[in-house]
Order: C-alpha cells, then structure tokens, then sequence
C-alpha cells in the first residue's frame, strides 16, 4: 500500500539521521530513477557531487543523463503509422512526470502528423504492471470501434495486454498490433516476441560513471541534461 505525505516525511527523516554519517563521507553519488528533490538537495548541500540517470529533473546545476523518451514514443508510433493502422490506443504507465510526459506527447505528436485523431476512450493512466495492462486491454477490447494497435509504455504493460488479446480469442498482431518501451527481459520471454523500443542502459551507466568521475575532479560538464537515442526493435508483436 502507498504511504501517505506524511509517512513519506518521517521514514525520509529517519533514514537521513541512520545514514547521516555515511553519506557525508560520500565523494560522489548516482541516482536512477525517481528521487526525492530534498535527497538530492541534502548532497548538494554538502558539496557531493550527484548526477541522476534514467530521469530528469530542472534543477540549476544537475546533471541528468536520461534516454530519449520522446523520441522512442515518436519511433514506436511512427512505425504503427506507416503499418497503415489509423485507430491506435495508448497505455501509459505511471512513472516519474518527465519520464510519463515525454512519451505521451511523443504518441499524441506523432498521430498529429499522420492526421489519426487522438481517440480520449483507448488512452489509459495506469500503474506499469501486468494486472493493470491486461484488465485495460480487456475492458477496451469489448469495444465495437477498438483500436487496431496499442502502443504500450513499458513491456510490462504490453505483456499484460497481450495475455487479454489472448484470451479475448483475438490474435497478435494478425488482430492487435502492440507495441512496448524498454526492451526488458519480459519483450523476449512472451510469444510473439515484443516489438519495443530499446533503451540503452549500459550506455547511460557507463556516461553516468564518467561524469561523476569528472564533477568530482573539478571538471566542467557542458550539457545539465545529456540524453541517449534510444531504438526500435522489431520483432513479432507489429
């Protein structure tokens, strides 16, 4: 269950005066994904250097290495465009709002482009897990007008997705074409294999190591916010 502000606040507090000591003792430190901004601050504080990967924050002076999620949800799209499919549904996991952001308005961009009306009953704001896609994906497939494709923004959520096409007795793609992002373990374990966008984690590690290397020495950085093509992957889903 998810703890409230306030919870949140004391665990934080708590964890902060356990670790105090050690994370003053600290040259530098990475983070990936969400991060509270007041975790960040407290390093910051201190002089610790800190870059944060797989996400982005506007905050003057942090370096944020991320992938081009925007970009990825443009390449996804595109390809489902150019498949010919003109009615096209959109799961959206929820995760940090840069992140979540960036890949819908890539969606709604890329339809734009292709004049596919954006169809407000096929878009979903749900948590990135395979329950939530799969009972999505079935509530929306009892719909006469149903989508022929589904870009999904995690492979979670498209795995999820194509259990209920599954057991609707509808096929993948012949019927419902899907597509997922982060090219995870779960795209080449369901069958068909997901076609999905790639995002190139070792790179962003490898980057992110360098650059803290580099603040710690005293170096500049030329770019607050570095981010890494990402590419798609086709395989049988579309």
């Amino acid at each position: 269950s998810r703890c409230s502000i306030k919870e949140f606040e004391e665990m934080f507090e708590e964890m902060y005066m356990k670790y105090k000591a050690v994370i003053f003792d600290m040259d530098g430190v990475i983070f990936a994904g969400e991060v509270d901004i007041r975790v960040i601050e407290e390093f910051r504080k201190q002089s610790i250097p800190v870059v944060l990967v797989n996400n982005y924050l506007d905050m003057d002076g942090l370096v944020c290495i991320s992938a081009d999620h925007y970009g990825g949800a443009v390449q996804a799209t595109e390809y489902l465009c150019k498949l010919g499919h003109c009615k096209i549904g959109l799961l959206s996991g929820r995760f940090s709002p840069q992140v979540s952001e960036a890949r819908i308005e890539g969606f709604v961009k890329t339809l734009a482009k292709y004049d596919i009306p954006v169809d407000d009953r096929f878009i979903a704001d749900i948590e990135p897990a395979l329950e939530d896609g799969e009972e999505i994906m079935t509530r929306m497939l009892r719909e006469v007008d149903r989508p022929t494709a589904f870009f999904c923004t995690n492979d979670t959520i498209a795995a999820g997705a194509m259990k209920a096409v599954t057991r609707a007795g509808l096929r993948v793609p012949e019927d419902i074409a899907i597509i997922g992002f982060d090219d995870s373990y779960i795209s080449r374990v369901v069958e068909p294999e997901l076609t999905t966008v790639r995002i190139d984690a070792a790179k962003m590690g490898c980057l992110a190591m360098q650059t803290l290397f580099d603040l710690i020495a005293g170096m500049p950085v030329e770019k607050a916010h570095i981010q890494i093509p990402t590419e798609l992957i086709v395989r049988g889903t579309a």
